[in-house]
């Protein structure tokens, strides 16, 4: 088997993954493995960087980014769960 093709056969298992990660995670089910986990936190991270691009505003998060939060242990409306936070919020946080 060539490069190539195990290159193409994984990205093909990993987008399998992603799409049941997502279900899963719309669905409040649990996320087992080190790829879905993976996946989940690359949301939830992705997520997480929104929340705070919108200064807390939930209105502009989709139900995926809500879910991906609420996995991650993030309440929107909690900023002490945040694992982000905006350089205005914490100025001393910038080089």
């Amino acid at each position: 088997m060539t490069a190539t093709r195990r290159d193409l056969e994984r990205e093909h298992r990993m987008l399998i993954v992603a799409d049941k990660v997502e279900r899963r995670l719309l669905a409040g089910g649990r996320i087992r493995g080190a790829d879905a986990e993976f996946i989940a936190a690359d949301m939830a991270v992705r997520a997480m960087k929104e929340l705070v691009r919108c200064d807390g505003d939930v209105s502009w998060l989709l139900p995926l980014d809500l879910a991906a939060l609420r996995w991650a242990g993030v309440d929107p409306a909690d900023r002490a769960t945040w694992f982000l936070e905006s350089a205005t919020t914490n100025p001393e946080s910038t080089p």
